[in-house]
């Protein structure tokens, strides 16, 4: 069954999801530093989130982002296009 965990659970207390329910989001703080000016990710988006993990994984990567993941259920998903100086370096390791 999925996990809420974090401000996740916050948001479900919140909103009244259900331990099912699937959400991802972030926060104003990681908004600022992950968007340059003309609102284009320029940096790493950490999101919150609530559900299947592998599944938010998959549909960032289908759709071009670089994605990391600890793997630990209580760990945030992080973000990053894959043209990012970061994003380069990590996936040359």
């Amino acid at each position: 069954m999925p996990r809420v965990h974090g401000l996740a659970a916050q948001a479900a207390v919140g909103t009244k999801l259900r331990q099912s329910d699937k959400v991802v989001f972030w926060n104003n703080q990681t908004h600022e530093k992950a968007f340059g000016d003309n609102l284009m990710l320029t940096g790493r988006l950490y999101l919150q989130w609530a559900g299947d993990a592998q599944e938010i994984i998959e549909v960032f990567e289908k759709h071009g982002f670089f994605v990391v993941w600890s793997g630990e259920i209580n760990k945030c998903i992080s973000i990053m296009s894959p043209h990012s100086k970061e994003a380069k370096l990590l996936h040359a390791i």
